[in-house]
């Protein structure tokens, strides 16, 4: 009975031992964790026995090695993931893969690249901003820095600037300013090298993310040329273990035609008659054979001598008044712009080898009739892993492109004596009632050029109309961008990797001028000899230009990764060098061009003077003959470490030592040593800390230095050689006296931050404070006139500048993302808030400086003051006896205006504020209902002013260019009370001029808040539509962009942004459609 007992309890008590034995049982657990859905591990996540309590993290690949007790359990977790927790008997020889799940209201998981190494956001110690693909395809551009306004924290565009037809190209600071007279745009890295190619080449379509680092602990690796921040950006690769994808995307683009109407640099014909009258009567034209007068003068000029009576004259002056010249402008030189880009990828991988083709092609139909744009890409990448210790990787993209500009702008048409002004007489035409092409005056008296052809010259007429037609004005460009690299994993935790690249970008100018343009009847007819031989001969004009530029860089770094415990260790080290060679050939220009032949010449005696039509005498033009040949060299050693203790402490410090051949001996021998440090502390993990309500809080703090680099300077003398034009012999002339001492600039950057996110990620975000010192940095050297160095010579100017100058510049930056609903309705809000401000500490200033120089929207340094800081003269309104601007000081009024100006000085001059904005953000909103996405972003500016246009009666009177103010002019005593628009003068007076146009009344606050952009979207994923045409995703994008302003502080009827534009910024409407198969 007992043996029964026994043998039945056998099994029982077996089960016991080995429950007992396996839970002493450990062995050494391997595994890895990554994202559900992704290949890619997740590095940092935490690992805790639920018994023990003991921590332990992953590495920098998401791989991890624990010590387990069989039947155990662990909790994994990671910021922005659900916690996971696994238990279960397995191998010690198996590796457990581990997939967290991502939070839906929470900021996606980001690694940030600084071109040395990536690293998760959450976990660094610097100042990085981050924009994701799917931000950056947001909205269609060609360019794609133009796709980080307005969601890209601490970067401040500027528009300020302008030609004539509309506005130029962005500039934008990060951070401000650090740095006086050289270039203040950031570095600009593609895929880990610096890239001073045209951006342009770049197909935004195939970038991956784009990172700015903004602070020392995350810019300094780049050392002595990241002072004014790094823009980091990462194209688009291939994933091992992924099935082979392909996506098509194309994008129409439509440009509202421009808003002509806008600028208050226009006059109107009857005003501008009147002007012409005035003119007339006062007799301040010179009247000859030749010389351009306008057609209300010609007309005037007629009834004078009696070939037109007064009722005629009336007539047709009634008939000009009724003209606009903008209304036939914008239908006949300016049409709908639509632009299109395609784009078509094929991406995938296997195990050990992944890859990523694409091929791009951009059709941009200028706004501007007979202007285009056209540019195609073809991008490669390929990783191969042949090994488990080495990794290969190479990749090859090319840009080619081409522009054509022959077309013209309403500012185009503008006669050649009126250089200044924006807009030709307002009473012209383009066609008649027939459409047939009209002559507008160009360069000489009307009836000079009627009668050119009865003389024997060829005519001699301006069509514009004709012109679009007439000639082809190309340019082109094509980069290569070639990368190879191999990544030696020597041991675990240690790597060695080899990085080559080389770059390649060539440009070339091509313009053919047909028999028939103007410029070739002009200048045939120009040197027609007074026998009627021509020097010139018939036919067409070819000119050209070009010029190349060749990048090679290498890079040599060791990679050091290990994490144990609550450990984790990496750091890199490493030495680069980079050559860049720049070279332009002289152009060439061939007269008498037969395009069917291909024949011309440019055999002329170019130094000889030639009577010339209608009078003096002139020389041949050649093309530009000089060759330019620029080789800089950099070598450069560098280090960075991070060390953090059970990812509540992080310790981070890089170094960096810079060598260039554009320096000094003594200053390479010195070297630029550079380098910064940093910490976090993430306090939410501390077991003190208990708030509920706050899901993670984080403080981080770092200093370092940085710097610029002024590539226009040099320590020896500048001299440039040419040919001489009057004696066809070699000349060379001094530019640079050179800088003995010439070395880098320096920039030393203090950071201080907290992250956070509350409410269960309902509210996160980040507030950052810093404050950058710029050093050394290269100023203006002022001297006696004894030495003969000129600043501003006579027969040309010679630049002596030094490093010595300093400013100092602090800010805030802030980002906030709500999220307001969640669900199957969702709304999401982030908003950014950025402050900038900058101050002058040191820099030569002459003892009596040129008052003029600083009036306008002119910027100089003034010690004490923001480098944006414009200046005044204070308003002390107008005479009551003449309605001329009243001068004076200490409260004694004049008109002595010469006398008023040479006896001011900076102090007494009105600071009316900074250029730039110091104050800018952006607020955009995200709604969702199922596949449905609708988004809008808006952006402030505020703190800045800007200089309205206003009347100048010398550009008035001299050079036509008028202005609306002309209208609001002082006529009689007491409108002085209600106008500041000084009276017509009976003479030009320069300085009376300057008084008004340089006074504080011109100047306007810039505050304002724009509506950027509205952008909606369907997304079709998943379904069973989807499942039937093969495809894996189908997406819809609409967006329109630049729709106006919502609030602005002035009252005039100006853009602040585009007050110095011809026009503002039209309206644009695209179209995306995006398949994935």
């Amino acid at each position: 009975m007992r043996k029964k007992i026994f043998y039945k309890y056998i099994p029982l008590i077996a089960g016991m031992l080995m429950t007992l034995t396996g839970h002493g049982q450990q062995i050494a657990l391997k595994g890895k964790v990554r994202g559900k859905g992704s290949n890619a591990g997740l590095q940092g996540v935490k690992i805790q026995d639920l018994k023990s309590r003991k921590v332990q993290y992953a590495d920098v690949e998401g791989l991890f090695e624990v010590r387990y007790n069989l039947r155990d359990t662990l909790i994994f977790s990671a910021p922005g993931y659900s916690d996971l927790k696994w238990s279960g008997i397995i191998s010690a020889e198996d590796t457990l893969q581990i997939e967290l799940q991502q939070l839906h209201q929470y900021i996606d998981e980001v690694v940030v690249s600084t071109g040395y190494y990536n690293i998760p956001k959450e976990r660094a110690t610097g100042s990085f901003t981050h924009v994701g693909n799917k931000l950056l395809q947001r909205e269609p551009s060609t360019n794609i820095l133009d796709r980080l306004e307005g969601v890209a924290n601490g970067v401040n565009f500027i528009r300020g600037t302008a030609n004539k037809e509309g506005s130029k190209q962005a500039s934008f600071r990060v951070r401000g300013l650090a740095t006086i007279q050289s270039n203040s745009s950031p570095l600009i890295i593609v895929d880990d090298f610096p890239y001073d190619g045209d951006i342009s080449s770049i197909n935004p379509n195939d970038v991956e993310d784009i990172t700015i680092l903004k602070d020392a602990a995350a810019a300094s690796i780049w050392g002595a040329r990241a002072g004014n921040g790094v823009i980091v950006i990462r194209t688009k690769k291939g994933r091992n273990d992924q099935k082979v994808g392909i996506s098509a995307t194309g994008s129409m683009l439509a440009t509202a035609r421009p808003d002509l109407l806008y600028n208050p640099d226009f006059l109107n014909a009857a005003s501008t008659l009147e002007v012409e009258k005035f003119r007339f009567d006062k007799k301040m034209m010179v009247e000859n054979n030749w010389t351009l007068l306008s057609p209300g003068v010609e007309l005037l000029i007629q009834h004078r001598d009696g070939k037109i009576s007064a009722d005629d004259l009336q007539q047709k002056l009634d008939l000009l008044k009724e003209q606009d010249i903008r209304k036939e402008a914008l239908d006949n030189l300016y049409q709908l712009g639509l632009n299109r880009q395609m784009q078509v990828s094929l991406s995938g991988g296997s195990t050990g080898h992944s890859y990523y083709f694409s091929s791009g092609y951009d059709d941009n139909r200028s706004h501007i009739r007979g202007n285009g744009y056209s540019r195609l890409t073809l991008s490669m990448n390929d990783s191969y892993q042949p090994a488990k210790w080495l990794d290969l990787r190479a990749s090859v993209n090319y840009s080619q492109d081409g522009s054509a500009s022959n077309g013209l702008g309403i500012s185009d048409i503008v006669p050649m004596e009126n250089y200044s002004a924006q807009f030709p007489y307002p009473y012209l035409r383009l066609k008649d009632e027939n459409g047939a092409a009209l002559a507008v005056p160009r360069k000489y008296r009307s009836a000079y050029v009627e009668g050119a052809p009865a003389l024997g010259l060829l005519d001699w007429q301006f069509r514009p109309l004709d012109e679009i037609e007439l000639n082809d004005i190309t340019g082109s460009s094509n980069t290569v961008r070639i990368f190879t690299g191999a990544n030696f994993k020597l041991f675990r935790r240690f790597a060695l990797g080899l990085k080559y690249q080389y770059l390649r970008s060539q440009s070339d100018r091509e313009n053919y001028y047909s028999p028939e343009s103007f410029l070739v009847r002009d200048l045939v007819n120009s040197f027609t000899q007074s026998d009627m031989s021509r020097v010139i001969p018939l036919g067409g004009i070819r000119e050209g230009s070009g010029g190349s530029s060749h990048w090679h860089q290498g890079r040599l770094q060791a990679d050091y990764n290990r994490a144990w415990d609550r450990h984790n260790l990496s750091g890199i080290a490493g030495a680069e060098i980079r050559q860049v060679n720049q070279q332009s050939a002289p152009g060439y220009r061939v007269y008498g061009y037969d395009k069917n032949t291909i024949t011309g010449t440019s055999l002329f005696d170019y130094s000889k003077l030639y009577p010339s039509r209608p009078r003096n005498s002139q020389r041949i033009a050649q093309a530009i003959s000089n060759f330019s040949d620029v080789t800089d060299r950099f070598l450069s050693y560098y280090s960075n470490v991070s060390y953090s203790y059970t990812q509540k402490y992080t310790l981070s410090a890089s170094s960096r030592w810079d060598g260039s051949n554009l320096f000094g001996v003594k200053a390479n021998q010195r070297g630029v040593p550079l380098w910064s440090v940093g910490g976090a502390w993430l306090m939410s993990e501390e077991d003190f800390f208990s708030t509920k309500w706050v899901d993670r809080l984080r403080f981080r703090l770092s200093y370092g230095h940085n710097g610029n680099v002024n590539q226009r300077e040099s320590v020896y003398p500048i001299v440039s050689y040419m040919v001489d034009t009057y004696t066809q012999q070699p000349s060379g002339k001094l530019q640079n006296i050179g800088n003995p001492s010439l070395r880098w600039e320096k920039v030393s950057n203090l950071n201080g931050a907290v992250d956070f996110s509350l409410l269960g990620s309902r509210i996160s975000g980040s507030v950052e404070w810093y404050s950058k010192k710029a050093n050394d940095l290269i100023g203006n050297n002022i001297v006696a006139g004894s030495t003969g160095i000129y600043k501003n010579g006579v027969v040309y100017n010679m630049t002596n500048r030094l490093n010595y100058a300093s400013i100092h510049t602090k800010g805030i930056d802030l980002e906030l993302r709500t999220v307001n609903t969640s669900g199957q309705v969702g709304w999401q809000t982030d908003w950014i808030f950025n402050y900038t401000g900058n101050k002058v500490t040191d820099y030569m200033l002459e003892s009596k400086p040129i008052i003029t120089n600083y009036l306008g929207v002119n910027t100089n340094a003034v010690v004490g003051e923001s480098l944006d800081q414009l200046y005044a003269l204070p308003w002390q309104g107008l005479s009551s006896e003449d309605g001329s601007p009243l001068v004076g000081k200490d409260g004694v009024l004049n008109k002595d205006y010469t006398g008023y100006l040479s006896g001011l000085t900076l102090d007494d001059l009105l600071r009316v504020g900074v250029s730039v904005a110091p104050y800018s953000g952006s607020m955009r909103h995200t709604l969702t209902y199922k596949a449905f996405q609708l988004s809008f972003n808006m952006l402030l500016s505020a703190g800045h002013v800007f200089k309205k246009s206003s009347l100048n009666y010398q550009d008035l009177l001299n050079n036509a260019k008028g202005h609306q103010e002309f209208q609001e002019r002082w006529h009689q005593a007491g409108d002085e009370l209600s106008t500041s628009v000084p009276s017509l003068p009976s003479s030009i007076i320069a300085n009376r001029d300057l008084v008004y146009q340089s006074s504080q009344i011109h100047f306007q606050s810039a505050s304002h808040i724009r509506l950027h952009d509205i952008n909606m979207g369907y997304r079709l994923r998943g379904t069973k539509l989807n499942h039937r045409l093969g495809m894996e995703s189908l997406s819809v994008m609409v967006n329109a962009r630049d729709l106006g302003i919502l609030w602005k502080k002035t009252d005039i009827n100006v853009d602040p942004s585009y007050a110095y534009s011809l026009y503002p910024p039209q309206r644009t409407y695209s179209f995306t459609l995006q398949l994935n198969f």
